[in-house]
């Protein structure tokens, strides 16, 4: 018994369980505080004074992000489109090749270089390239965002504030 409780603390201190699954994925604590954490680092960087209830303001704006994030690469993965990677990808380098991203991404959110790419710029690339698909369609991505949203199976493990 000693041995379960001492690796459920283990889960439970490094955040690996669910705070939310959207249509059968998973957004894992550890995910959200590890974003939490690289939002309010960019903020003080900048000079914000964050108070504590600020800190559930944006920990929610990036909840919603993060689901958002999931239905929009969900949609790619749905298109299908080697070619739609190939101009992600092209997106991310065009990104890279801009900023110096490894030393950019420390400093300035306190994330290691695959950190970044897999909480910010490969999943805004994600959302540009999707955006841009929309607009041929004559449609908006922020509306496509609130249908989808409401479509989604969204079950929330923990108490949304």
């Amino acid at each position: 018994i000693l041995i379960f409780s001492v690796f459920g603390l283990l889960i439970f201190i490094q955040g690996w369980y669910p705070v939310v699954i959207v249509d059968s994925e998973i957004i894992w604590r550890g995910t959200l505080n590890k974003a939490t954490q690289a939002a309010l680092t960019y903020y003080q960087k900048k000079g914000a004074l964050i108070k504590s209830e600020n800190t559930k303001e944006i920990q929610g704006a990036i909840l919603d992000k993060l689901i958002e994030n999931m239905l929009i690469s969900k949609k790619l993965d749905e298109i299908n489109s080697p070619e739609a990677l190939t101009q992600i990808q092209e997106m991310v380098t065009k990104y890279n090749n801009l900023l110096n991203l490894d030393s950019a991404a420390a400093l300035a959110y306190n994330l290691t270089l695959k950190e970044f790419y897999d909480l910010i710029l490969f999943p805004q690339a994600q959302r540009e390239w999707l955006e841009k698909k929309l607009a041929e369609e004559n449609q908006k991505l922020e509306d496509w965002l609130i249908k989808t949203k409401q479509a989604a199976n969204i079950i929330w493990i923990i108490k949304r504030d």
